[in-house]
């Protein structure tokens, strides 16, 4: 391993490394290395906050992170209830966690010390459904490849980026993304499902989707 430069340069200006390497130095930003959770946070609760949690500790386990530092459910909720106050928000949050992998290492790491991030946004209201439908393509320029990997919601979310891209030159509000198998599997912002036969449809975890939770809340309804 060799010693880091004092000093960087963002956008051509100076500045200290030792000042910034939390926001540059870690795993997330140089290689993607974790996965992100966000939800609403509505008067002190997180909506569906058990599924939340196990999803995220699932992602812990599947990424080979720690779950040390982590807190449990009562006290993110007191996190995330103390960052609301702070930014003087009202009842209904929408708040992400960037969890990343800390510690040396090129791709392949020396520790797996993790950390996160919390940020969030206000919300005009409760969660609503669309009154109408959405307009909607498929994304054909670049398919995502089956595994566990893919269920998680990477750092790594370069594909949903570019199908957002293509989304907005061609003035839709959602695209279906295909496997390398040609498959439907979801949406940019979405999980599917289809109504066939008064039945409620999805592809199944193995053909690539992300494991989202308000897709686990309809399954279990």
């Amino acid at each position: 391993m060799t010693d880091n430069g004092k000093w960087m340069s963002l956008n051509g200006n100076w500045i200290p490394e030792d000042k910034s390497s939390h926001l540059f130095h870690n795993r997330g930003f140089l290689y993607g290395d974790g996965f992100f959770e966000s939800m609403r946070f509505e008067n002190g609760r997180i909506r569906s906050g058990e599924a939340h949690m196990h999803r995220l500790h699932r992602s812990l386990l599947l990424l080979e992170m720690s779950d040390a530092s982590f807190p449990d459910l009562e006290s993110l909720e007191t996190q995330l209830g103390a960052l609301a106050e702070k930014n003087k928000f009202g009842a209904h949050v929408r708040a992400r966690i960037s969890v990343f992998r800390e510690g040396p290492g090129i791709y392949t790491p020396e520790v797996n010390k993790t950390s996160y991030l919390i940020n969030m946004s206000q919300l005009e209201g409760p969660l609503r459904f669309p009154e109408t439908g959405l307009r909607i393509g498929y994304y054909t320029r670049q398919a995502k490849a089956r595994g566990p990997f893919s269920n998680i919601k990477s750092l790594s979310a370069q594909l949903y980026v570019m199908a957002g891209l293509h989304a907005r030159k061609e003035g839709l509000d959602e695209l279906l993304l295909i496997n390398t198998s040609g498959h439907f599997i979801e949406g940019i912002t979405s999980n599917v499902f289809i109504v066939y036969n008064g039945t409620l449809l999805t592809p199944p975890l193995t053909e690539g989707c992300v494991d989202g939770v308000m897709r686990k809340t309809l399954l279990n309804l």
